[in-house]
Formats: structure tokens, C-alpha cells, sequence
């Protein structure tokens, strides 16, 4: 049986959970990393196709898809907020009652990089054809003094991973 600083040993250096770190293109092509306070990479799931062949019922694997990608973002005043509303514009306009083209919306390589105890990156997770559909509230409240919180939901394509150096 291990000991305690044995297990210690094994472990320092790895991956924490609350050590990450988001860099999010817009569409107007900036790249920013943007203050999260919490976020969790999204699932995927296959959802299988089912063929009658012979009598019998063959499950082949259907359509990938990928869960949402949600995220709590941290800002110091609104403009954080703003930025999320006004990508939320070009995908659909409520006003004018516009849509946007895919091409001008959706963007491609979200870098969202875990990191080990010395800053180091460990792993990197690139997000493909990502766009915002849902910017939560914002909750004013005299009991507290934190910054201006709100949560995010992100649709995308695809997800790819590259290991840290």
C-alpha cells in the first residue's frame, strides 16, 4: 500500500481543475482571454442509426453532436456583457428581425487550455464553429460586492485536442 508522500509525489505537477485558462475569437477577428470563473469542456455523444437487415436490427453509429458549451464570465462593468450581446446581434437581430450568415457569426480555434501548478500548459482543448445562444442575466444585489457575473452558452461543431509541451 502507498504511502501519503508517495501519492503526493505522483500527483504534484499534474492538472487542477481550477487551474484553466479561455482565449475566445470574436468575429471581428480580436482574440481575447476573457475572465472565466467557471466552465466545463462539453460532452459528445453518437447517436446510433438503426437498419432492419435480414430480420435482425443492426446499430451503426448516426451523427456526432456536442453538448453546449457553457461558461461563467467575469467583468468589471458591462462591456464584457455587451460584447457577448452584440455577437448575439450578428447571428440574429431582434429589431430589424435579421439573420446573420453562418460565415460571419461562427468562429473557429476557442483555446482552452488546462494548466499545471507551475503555469504550464498541459493540454489544450480548440473549439471549431462556435457562437453564443444564450447571454444569462446579470443579478444586482446590495449583499454583495463581487464583480459583474454571468453565464454564457456556446453552440459548436467540433472539439480537438492537443497535448501540452
Amino acid at each position: 500500500m502507498a504511502t501519503i508522500s508517495e501519492v503526493k509525489t505522483k500527483i504534484s505537477g499534474r492538472s487542477r481543475l481550477n487551474r484553466f485558462r479561455v482565449n475566445l475569437p470574436t468575429p471581428t477577428g480580436t482574440v481575447e482571454e476573457v475572465m472565466i470563473k467557471a466552465s466545463a469542456l462539453p460532452g459528445r455523444t453518437t447517436e446510433s442509426i438503426e437498419v432492419k437487415h435480414k430480420g435482425a436490427t443492426i446499430k451503426l453509429g448516426g451523427d456526432p453532436k456536442y453538448n453546449d458549451w457553457k461558461v461563467e464570465v467575469y467583468g468589471e462593468d458591462y462591456a464584457e456583457y455587451q460584447k457577448f450581446f452584440n455577437w448575439m446581434d450578428l447571428v440574429g437581430e431582434t429589431v430589424l428581425n435579421t439573420r446573420g450568415d453562418p460565415l460571419t457569426y461562427k468562429v473557429d480555434g476557442v483555446k482552452v487550455e488546462q494548466l499545471g501548478t507551475q503555469n504550464e500548459v498541459i493540454s489544450t482543448a480548440w473549439l471549431y464553429g462556435v457562437f453564443p445562444t444564450d447571454v444569462g442575466d446579470i443579478s444586482y444585489d446590495h449583499e454583495q460586492g463581487e464583480l459583474v457575473k454571468f453565464e454564457v452558452t456556446f453552440s459548436l461543431d467540433s472539439i480537438r485536442f492537443e497535448a501540452g509541451a
